[in-house]
């Protein structure tokens, strides 16, 4: 995981427009293919996915073919009714809004709930964790004939800091997570959006949401609830029941 010192060179930021947005607002994304800790990055990054693939299987949606699915099942069971509402929320700046030690924090949670003996792969949690900050502590990057060093959040373009954020929102969804399946409704996420479905009424499931938000400052969503949806390119109706 050492650099190649003959490429090694300072990440750099560069802007892309979120053309799906009002007023076009920009995504930065730290250039980090040859900065000094890529290669932990990417080990951390190819570690850590698996695992987490594997538990958030039934809560992560891959595809718009995914959502079909659960709706599909969902309306088999007879869960889906002419009350039924689609709750759509947005989180914000997903991968810049994360503090430095609460994502170190629920990454010792999810190593210590999922290691074997111990341990994930071959290294312990407290090695995980130390090549962890390795990567935190090294997103710098060039703007404009300045240095800059990210404090919070984790840079767009490392591996690492998707594998981060994942484990970091499914620490903070797990009560909604939980509420959702008591009530055999469905909950899934995909990146920064997340899509749910209720029969409880309007204020009932705001207040719930109102509720989880209020757990972490740091996270702030969008939230939209209708009768309809048309999400990742899907269409559906539940008063045509």
């Amino acid at each position: 995981m050492y650099p190649n010192l003959n490429t090694l060179e300072l990440a750099h930021i560069y802007f892309n427009l979120k053309v799906h947005k009002p007023d076009l607002p920009v995504r930065p994304i730290i250039a980090s293919i040859n900065a000094p800790a890529r290669l932990i990055s990417s080990f951390l990054d190819q570690l850590l996915t698996p695992i987490y693939n594997e538990v958030t299987k039934d809560y992560t949606f891959i595809n718009g073919i995914d959502v079909v699915r659960k709706l599909e099942k969902y309306q088999q069971d007879v869960y889906l009714t002419s009350t039924t509402l689609f709750v759509i929320f947005d989180v914000s700046d997903l991968y810049t809004m994360i503090p430095r030690d609460g994502a170190l924090a629920a990454l010792s949670r999810f190593c210590t709930k999922y290691a074997t003996n111990k341990k994930i792969g071959n290294l312990t949690i407290d090695a995980i964790l130390r090549l962890a900050r390795v990567v935190l502590d090294t997103n710098s990057f060039a703007y404009k004939d300045k240095y800059y060093r990210q404090i919070k959040g984790g840079a767009m373009g490392s591996p690492f800091t998707m594998i981060l954020t994942n484990i970091y929102m499914f620490d903070w969804e797990q009560d909604l997570i939980e509420h959702q399946t008591l009530h055999k409704e469905i909950y899934g996420r995909y990146i920064d959006d997340v899509f749910m479905t209720t029969n409880l009424s309007k204020e009932e499931i705001l207040k719930e949401l109102e509720a989880t938000t209020k757990k972490d400052s740091n996270i702030n969503i969008t939230t939209a609830i209708y009768w309809t949806i048309y999400w990742t390119y899907i269409y559906w109706k539940s008063s045509d029941l």
